[in-house]
């Protein structure tokens, strides 16, 4: 469960990302790069 809503909140941040037209770009790829990382975390749990 805890994945999924990770995976949820990478696709929000991806549509935020879309939607400000790639503004605050490198913002926008470190908070993806951190869940990815929470993603990889949980998974190994």
């Amino acid at each position: 469960m805890v994945i999924n809503e990770l995976r949820k909140l990478g696709g929000l941040q991806k549509h935020l990302f879309i939607e400000g037209q790639g503004g605050l770009s490198a913002q926008y790829s470190d908070i993806l790069e951190e869940i990815k990382q929470a993603i990889s975390r949980v998974g190994r749990s």
